[in-house]
C-alpha cells in the first residue's frame, strides 16, 4: 500500500502499473524522475513534495488533487486522472503540465507557475479560466475539445489567428 519509508533513490523511480500503492512515504527522496502512471489506487501526494525531474502521474484514478506547494522542474503529467478536480495553490512545473481527458477538473489556480505549455485538452468539465493565464503559462495553450468552455479571458480571445492557442469553444 505504500513504498519503504526511507526510501531514497539517486536516480529515477519508476512504479508504473502498481495498483496496490496507495500512498508515498513522507521522507521518501528521489535524484531524478518520479513514473507512477497507472497507480490507479494512488490517493495522495506528501505536501510540499519536491521532483528533480518529470512526475508522471497519468492514469491514477484515484487521485482527487495534488499536494499544495508542488514543485516539479521537469514536466507534469496528469493525463487521464478521472478524479482530479483542481490543482492546489502554489504548484509549479519547469516544463509542460498535461492534464488530457481530466474529465472532472473545474478550474486552474491563479498561482499555477507552467514554464512551457498546458495542455487542458478534453477536460469537459472546465468550465472557466483564470484571467492571468498568459501570464502563468510561459508557452502555448491546448484547449482542444474542453466542451463547456465557454469563454476565454479578454488577453487570449483578441490574440487573434497565429495566436500559440488550440482551441474549440462551443457556440
Amino acid at each position: 500500500k505504500s513504498l519503504p519509508a526511507g526510501l531514497k533513490v539517486k536516480g529515477d523511480l519508476c512504479v508504473t502499473g502498481c495498483i496496490n500503492l496507495q500512498s508515498l512515504p513522507d521522507d521518501m527522496e528521489v535524484g531524478g524522475s518520479i513514473d507512477l502512471s497507472r497507480c490507479s489506487n494512488l490517493g495522495s501526494l506528501r505536501d510540499n513534495m519536491e521532483v528533480k525531474a518529470k512526475l508522471d502521474l497519468s492514469d491514477c484514478e484515484n487521485l482527487i488533487s495534488l499536494p499544495t506547494g508542488l514543485k516539479v522542474k521537469g514536466n507534469l503529467i496528469l493525463d487521464r486522472c478521472i478524479n482530479l478536480q483542481e490543482l492546489p495553490a502554489g504548484v509549479s512545473v519547469g516544463g509542460d503540465v498535461s492534464l488530457r481527458c481530466c474529465e472532472n477538473l473545474v478550474s486552474i489556480p491563479k498561482d499555477l507557475r507552467v514554464n512551457k505549455n498546458l495542455i487542458l485538452a478534453r477536460c469537459s468539465n472546465l468550465t472557466s479560466l483564470t484571467d492571468n493565464l498568459r501570464e502563468i503559462v510561459k508557452g502555448n495553450i491546448d484547449l482542444a475539445r474542453c466542451s463547456n468552455l465557454r469563454s476565454l479571458p479578454d488577453n487570449i480571445t483578441q490574440m487573434g489567428q497565429g495566436s500559440n492557442y488550440q482551441r474549440t469553444i462551443p457556440i
